[in-house]
């Protein structure tokens, strides 16, 4: 290889910031509200301590809130879509 071709692909090693204290605990994989609310609750302590980056505590803040809004939404239209199906079985009209 040529050396121009080296220097065209190199990638600069990944830093992690030490004080960013999310890099520091295990990951948290949000996959319902209870996870999701435990997630926000740690961010929102790391605030208080001043221990995360306030762009990305606002981006991971902003995402966990609509994960939790999609989550609401997609648990009202199963509830509604149980009731419209007992309302049919009860030969009830819509």
């Amino acid at each position: 290889m040529s050396e121009t071709h080296d220097i065209m692909h190199f990638k600069p090693p990944v830093s992690i910031d030490k004080n960013d204290a999310t890099t520091q605990k295990r990951p948290v994989m949000v996959r319902n509200v209870k996870t999701a609310s435990r997630l926000m609750g740690r961010i929102l302590l790391e605030i208080q301590k001043d221990l995360i980056i306030n762009e990305k505590a606002k981006l991971l803040i902003y995402g966990l809130s609509h994960f939790v809004n999609i989550h609401r939404d997609h648990v009202l239209e199963s509830r509604v879509e149980t009731l419209e199906n007992s309302l049919k079985r009860k030969g009830g009209k819509l």
